[in-house]
């Protein structure tokens, strides 16, 4: 499932307050779609992160989507690839143990 984060917080009316760019009115309907992509065994992709010059908040959103459970993010920018990427590939363990699997 590709989460369009953009479009649902437009269509939830969320607004951002000066600076603020967290995604807390999303949070009930991401964990939804993930609990429902999770009991359908489906992967869940998270939605872009806008300010794609701004590689902390990036980074930060990724972790926060990995946290939550989601398989990875859509980018806007190729400057986005390698933090996208640092953050949802599988590490030297991970690719491990599926080897042995």
């Amino acid at each position: 499932l590709l989460l369009g984060t953009n479009d649902l917080a437009k269509d939830l009316n969320l607004g951002k307050c000066g600076n603020n760019s967290t995604r807390e009115g999303l949070v009930t309907s991401l964990q939804m779609t993930i609990l429902a992509a999770r009991a359908n065994g489906k992967f869940v992709i998270d939605g872009v992160y806008n300010n794609f010059r701004h590689g902390d908040g990036l980074y930060q959103e990724c972790m926060q989507g990995k946290t939550w459970g989601m398989d990875g993010k859509t980018l806007i920018h190729p400057n986005q690839v390698k933090t996208a990427n640092e953050v949802f590939a599988p590490s030297e363990e991970e690719v491990e143990h599926a080897r042995r699997l």
